[in-house]
């Protein structure tokens, strides 16, 4: 198959949006049948390698796509994909932006795309499963410094709100109080560091 011959038929239908846009922003998106034709997945490694020449660099049989920011992209059909979103396509024939959820990286590595670091997620169980930010000063996840009380404050967030847990004399007491929180709300998504 050459590149010319996947035509409109074979793209998904979704909103009209303006040229170039991400496919996140609902532009027409593959197939996962067009996708087959073009691209093997291995789901063992996350590696994509294109089944057809796309042009004298990109061969069959190479390894397609390059890391953009903390993930990799393909550019299929003339549109840039970020590959965890393919890679969902093509096990399971759904595009997740398109419903308004998120492919999650269980390890926090946007370039580890193997099938088993993949999960289905809404936006908010996405940010559940993120590392502790670098202005964390207490060394813990949902716990700092409450200068006025002078005692730590333990919160997390739960369906766009923050929930207070409580001031604590001790670090430790607002570390536990954060991991029981979070394990309870967050389930599967908690990441407590």
């Amino acid at each position: 198959m050459k590149w010319a011959s996947v035509g409109v038929n074979d793209l998904a239908p979704t909103a009209a949006t303006p040229e170039k846009e991400p496919a996140t922003m609902n532009n027409p998106i593959p197939t996962q049948a067009a996708l087959k034709e073009l691209l093997h997945y291995d789901p063992a490694t996350g590696i994509f390698r294109w089944l057809v020449d796309i042009s004298r660099r990109m061969r069959a049989g190479s390894i397609a796509g390059t890391v953009a920011g903390k993930y990799r992209a393909i550019r299929v059909l003339g549109d840039r994909y970020q590959e965890h979103n393919l890679a969902w396509l093509y096990m399971k024939g759904e595009w997740p932006p398109a419903l308004g959820l998120e492919i999650d990286h269980e390890d926090l590595d946007g370039l580890n795309n193997r099938w088993v670091n993949l999960r289905i997620a809404t936006p908010s169980q996405n940010r559940w499963n993120s590392r502790r930010r670098k202005d964390n000063t207490s060394g813990v996840k949902g716990v700092s410094w409450h200068a006025l009380a002078r005692k730590w404050r333990a919160r997390i967030s739960f369906r766009g709100q923050e929930i207070h847990l409580g001031l604590f004399a001790d670090l430790g007491d607002a570390e536990a109080a954060v991991r029981e929180a979070r394990e309870w709300h967050h389930g599967q998504f908690a990441r407590n560091n």
